[in-house]
């Protein structure tokens, strides 16, 4: 099987199917957890600080320049 003739789906699949079982191969199982965990603590963690963002920006929207910018 050559690389160059996979379409980009395909490769897709097989590395969402590798980076898996290579990350089970190479880390133990509490280790693959505690990494799991962490990831999903920083995924929440991002998502929070972003909403919260939301939150408290102005609801107004900047006032517009009188002038162009660039004459």
């Amino acid at each position: 099987m050559n690389l160059i003739d996979l379409t980009w789906p395909a490769v897709l699949g097989l590395l969402l199917f590798s980076l898996p079982a290579l990350m089970l191969h190479v880390m133990g199982r509490a280790q693959l957890r505690e990494f799991m965990a962490l990831f999903v603590i920083g995924s929440a963690l991002t998502v929070a600080v972003f909403f919260l963002a939301l939150w408290l920006l102005p609801d107004q929207p900047f006032t517009p320049f009188l002038l162009p910018r660039f004459p």
